[in-house]
C-alpha cells in the first residue's frame, strides 16, 4: 500500500548513529555518509526531529534532538564529524536507543539509522552481544535501519542480523545516488506499514515432491511458530513487496 496522497506522512524522530572509527575514513565511507545525510535532512519537514550519536573508542551525543526548523544546526553537526579510533559498537547502540526512547512519541516514526562498515572490533564481550541487546528492544515502536558503507572489511552478515533483530532493514550504500534513493526516494524504507509479517506457503504433494527456499533462509521458522505473535517476523514499508523464490521438484 502507498501513503494516501491526502494524508501527510508521520513526522520523524530519527537518531543517526554514526560510526566514526578509523576504518570509516574515505570518500566511500564517512564522506559519502555525511553528504547523504545532508541531502536527507535538506528534504525533511520542519517538525521532523534529528539526533546524532557517534561511536568509536567511546560514544557521545554529537547533536541533541533538534527539529528541522533549525536545519543549519543539524547540517553543521554533520559537517563536524571526523573519523579516528577503534570501534565500540555496543556503547553507541545503547546510547542511540536511550535517546530514541527519551524522545519517543507513538505518533512519530521512531527510528535509529545506523551507518557503519560493520567492523565492530572493540567493546563486544561476545559475538552475539549486539544482537541480544537489540532483541530486547524489539516490538517497542523503535525501528532500526542499518546502512553499510565501504568494502574490504565490510560486514554485511552482522548488519543484516542487527536489522533483523531490530524490527528493521538493511541497505548497502556505494554512492550518493543509492544513498539518496534509500533515504529519500522510497519512503517505505523508513516508515513501516506492517511489522512481523509472516508468509505461509504450502505445496500440493501430488505435484511437488520436494522444495527449497532460496534466500531468506535465516528467516525460516517452524510451522508451530507461525501463529505465535511473540515470534519475530519481517517488516514491510509503504509500497514494498516481498518475493519468495523456491526450487521445487515436480512429482
Amino acid at each position: 500500500a502507498d501513503i494516501p496522497k491526502d494524508q501527510p506522512r508521520k513526522a520523524h524522530n530519527i537518531v543517526l548513529l554514526v560510526d566514526v572509527s578509523g576504518s570509516m575514513h574515505g570518500w566511500d565511507r564517512l564522506d559519502l555518509l555525511v553528504q547523504g545525510f545532508k541531502n536527507f535532512v535538506k528534504g525533511l519537514d520542519q517538525g521532523d526531529r534529528i539526533s546524532i550519536v557517534t561511536y568509536a573508542g567511546s560514544s557521545g551525543v554529537a547533536l541533541k534532538p533538534t527539529t528541522c526548523d533549525q536545519k543549519n544546526i543539524i547540517l553543521d553537526a554533520l559537517s563536524g564529524l571526523a573519523s579516528g579510533g577503534s570501534t565500540n559498537g555496543i556503547g553507541g547502540i545503547k546510547m542511540a536507543y536511550e535517546l530514541a526512547e527519551q524522545y519517543y512519541d507513538p505518533q512519530f516514526n521512531n527510528r535509529i539509522i545506523l551507518a557503519t562498515d560493520g567492523d565492530f572490533n572493540v567493546g563486544i564481550s561476545s559475538p552475539n552481544e549486539l544482537e541480544e541487546y537489540i532483541s530486547t528492544k524489539r516490538g517497542k515502536g523503535i525501528y532500526l535501519t542499518a546502512l553499510g558503507f565501504g568494502m574490504g572489511n565490510y560486514r554485511n552478515d552482522i548488519l543484516e542480523r542487527l536489522a533483523d533483530r531490530g524490527d528493521g532493514n538493511h541497505f548497502y550504500i556505494n554512492d550518493l545516488k543509492s544513498c539518496d534513493q534509500v533515504l529519500s526516494g522510497d519512503i517505505g524504507n523508513l516508515i513501516n506499514i506492517a511489522r512481523d509479517v509472516k508468509l505461509n506457503v504450502e505445496f500440493n504433494p501430488a505435484f511437488v515432491t520436494s522444495y527449497r527456499l532460496i534466500g531468506y533462509e535465516n528467516r525460516l521458522m517452524p510451522a508451530k511458530d507461525f501463529n505465535d505473535d511473540t515470534k519475530d517476523g519481517g517488516e514491510m514499508g509503504y509500497s514494498h513487496s516481498v518475493i519468495a523464490v523456491y526450487e521445487i521438484t515436480r512429482g
